[in-house]
């Protein structure tokens, strides 16, 4: 018969909270999705240096695909597959929020139904943080549909951009006032203290 050491509580803790931590992680680092619709399924997000994107569009419809764009942000490369025309930022949608548009010139160099290809998306330096959002796909026969919950480069918002110069600020205050204290201790104990004058 083996008898178990009791855990002590401080390790029971400790066990708990790193795999806490290794959940936190994991959900944080978590770069793929998949979003579908009864006509299309779109898997695949950003990779571990958050500047590539790479989704695959699975054609589950009867028609080819041969329409989508994906909403992007700080893109400089967008790769369609062989055949299709892709642009960043095309005229006619520079109306609106910058997209990654891509389109099949015949339904024969269209996804196939049944069949899934890769677009790639690069983000520059400048960066954008990972956001989700909804993908319009059009099919040859005029059908369109829309697949939310997808994986897409997103600029931060106007409160983030405010937020990283004002915690900054603040940061340098709390150092400054800290130092300035310090010294002002150190002075005061560096002053020769006067004696007591002796009552005659």
């Amino acid at each position: 018969m083996t008898i178990s050491a009791p855990i002590p509580p401080g390790k029971r803790v400790w066990r708990v909270g790193r795999r806490g931590v290794a959940i936190m992680v994991l959900l944080a680092t978590a770069t793929t999705t998949q979003a579908q619709s009864d006509l299309v399924t779109i898997s695949g997000g950003v990779d571990a240096t958050g500047h590539q994107y790479v989704w695959t569009v699975t054609n589950k419809h009867d028609s080819p695909l041969v329409f989508i764009h994906f909403p992007q942000s700080h893109a400089d490369t967008f790769i369609a597959p062989a055949g299709w025309t892709a642009s960043r930022n095309p005229p006619q949608a520079r109306k609106g929020p910058p997209v990654g548009l891509a389109e099949a010139p015949s339904p024969k160099l269209g996804i196939q139904p049944g069949q899934s290809v890769q677009f790639t998306m690069r983000i520059n330096a400048a960066g954008a943080r990972r956001g989700f959002a909804s993908v319009p796909v059009r099919f040859a026969d005029g059908t369109e549909a829309l697949v939310g919950g997808v994986a897409v480069p997103e600029s931060p918002s106007k409160y983030e951009h405010f937020m990283v110069p004002v915690v900054f600020a603040v940061i340098l205050v709390i150092t400054v006032a800290i130092q300035l204290r310090r010294r002002r201790k150190s002075e005061a104990a560096a002053e020769p203290q006067t004696p007591p004058e002796s009552a005659e």
